[in-house]
This record gives C-alpha cells, sequence and structure tokens, in this order.
C-alpha cells in the first residue's frame, strides 16, 4: 500500500471529514472516497461510518489508523536519517 494513501485516509479521520481530507491535498472528494473504498475492500472491513455529520472510525477503523499513523512516524525517520547519512 503506498504511504500517500495512508496520509489521506488519517488525514480523513482527523478532519473527520472525506472533503476536508481532499482539499487539503488538492485532490476531488470522490479521490479520497476511492482510495478509502479500495482501502475497505482490500482489508475486507469498513474502516468509516458515513453520516450527514461526517465520519467516525469503526473499531477497524481505529486500528488502522494507530498503524498508519506508525507506519506514517517511521517512514518520516527514516527520511531524515537517510537525508542526514546523504550530507
Amino acid at each position: 500500500m503506498d504511504t500517500k494513501i495512508l496520509e489521506y485516509i488519517v488525514t480523513a479521520a482527523q478532519e473527520k471529514s472525506i472533503s476536508k481530507a481532499a482539499e487539503k491535498y488538492y485532490l476531488t472528494q470522490p479521490v479520497i472516497s476511492r482510495h478509502i473504498k479500495n482501502t475497505e475492500q482490500m482489508l475486507g472491513t469498513r474502516l468509516f461510518i458515513r453520516s450527514h455529520e461526517g465520519i467516525s472510525l469503526t473499531d477497524a477503523g481505529r486500528i488502522f489508523i494507530n498503524s498508519a499513523q506508525m507506519i506514517l512516524r517511521i517512514e518520516a525517520e527514516l527520511r531524515k536519517d537517510l537525508e542526514e547519512l546523504s550530507r
């Protein structure tokens, strides 16, 4: 899974809005929705509950977001370490 997609999904969860996540990344709402849907299909479970007030995480979604945030932190650390090494 592409870490950019993890960023999109984490941002949607933090914003409690797919539209706000899309705006942040200069994408359309359907693009973010498609990434979420594809991820849910790949995992075989729903990550979000959608309502008129926005989105909220399912239990599986909370587990996914926690793991995604760890992956993103590790990736950031790796990039930083490699950048420092190349100096």
